[in-house]
């Protein structure tokens, strides 16, 4: 304000400056000579009144505003768009598992990533048929998108009812809450999976593949933090539907091979309920941590 007033005094100045000089322009216009001299002293009077913008010249508050705003919300390096993650639970069952996710976005406030991962325990080496088998390969794609709570300042008085819906409306499927956890980052998903496997844990096994589509949901939260890198902790499950089409079979000890049992095998089918296909604690290495990556809003620096 105070620059914009300034400047509007400067060239009043030079406008009452101007009408002085006519002026004395006017007075001496008897005399040519000086007449011409006072015209081209005129002229460059008048062109140092009104500046242009040069390269020299101080810019404008709000420019600076904006380089040092650009400055600081610069385009994400392209290696800390990257994480990479392996899950626990799936380890604890045996099954090695890697996935790797990539921010859809290059701005500090890029909320979407997609990732694929894939989990395998397939043709273990063994001298001999096991009566046992648990061979499973599945790759997985999903898409997320990341979300923070924010503070919820209008609180329900106790004696006002409400029914199950809005209630779970207003207070569990909601981004503001009453204490919110800023250090987490919560997160949306859709996914697709395909899958094969061979599994017998009793007398007869299975032998199929299968494709699945569902959501996902969980958050995640900073573990630990390095000076270029970071580990975090991520938590969260799926549940969707899966088509799969198997063939049935048992061990026969005495020739040592699985005879595939053609009455009990079937074809493509939908399986009738839903199923669970990931329950998730993953640790996740990350070259930015969670907490300085997909933020809802700009935050105070």
């Amino acid at each position: 304000m105070c620059h914009v007033r300034c400047r509007q005094m400067y060239k009043l100045c030079n406008i009452q400056r101007i009408g002085i000089f006519l002026y004395i322009v006017r007075r001496s216009s008897q005399n040519s000579s000086i007449f011409f001299v006072y015209i081209s002293l005129f002229l460059i009077f008048l062109s140092s009144c009104f500046p242009t913008e040069s390269y020299g010249q101080e810019a404008p508050v709000s420019h600076y505003r904006k380089i040092k705003e650009i400055n600081e919300d610069s385009i994400v390096p392209f290696k800390d768009r990257w994480a990479f993650k392996t899950n626990a639970v799936d380890w604890l069952c045996i099954l090695p598992n890697l996935t790797a996710e990539f921010d859809l976005g290059n701005s500090p406030y890029n909320r979407h990533t997609l990732s694929l991962g894939a989990k395998w325990n397939w043709n273990t080496s063994q001298n001999y048929k096991p009566s046992t088998v648990y061979n499973l390969f599945t790759t997985r794609m999903e898409f997320r998108s990341y979300y923070r709570t924010t503070i919820r300042n209008d609180r329900r008085p106790d004696t006002v009812k409400i029914g199950f819906f809005k209630r779970l409306k207003e207070d569990v499927f909601t981004k503001r809450r009453f204490h919110p956890r800023y250090w987490r980052a919560y997160y949306i998903g859709a996914y697709v999976d395909a899958s094969s496997y061979t599994l017998k844990f009793g007398k007869q096994g299975k032998q199929g593949k299968a494709i699945g589509a569902g959501i996902s949901a969980g958050f995640s939260i900073p573990l630990y933090g390095y000076r270029n890198h970071a580990v975090d902790l991520e938590i969260g499950g799926s549940v969707g539907l899966l088509y799969t089409k198997y063939d049935v079979f048992e061990y026969d000890r005495e020739s040592n091979c699985y005879p595939r049992i053609p009455e009990k095998s079937k074809g493509g089918h939908l399986v009738p309920f839903p199923v669970i296909s990931n329950l998730n604690v993953s640790f996740v290495y990350r070259f930015a941590s969670i907490k300085n990556k997909y933020k809802m809003q700009k935050e105070p620096k």
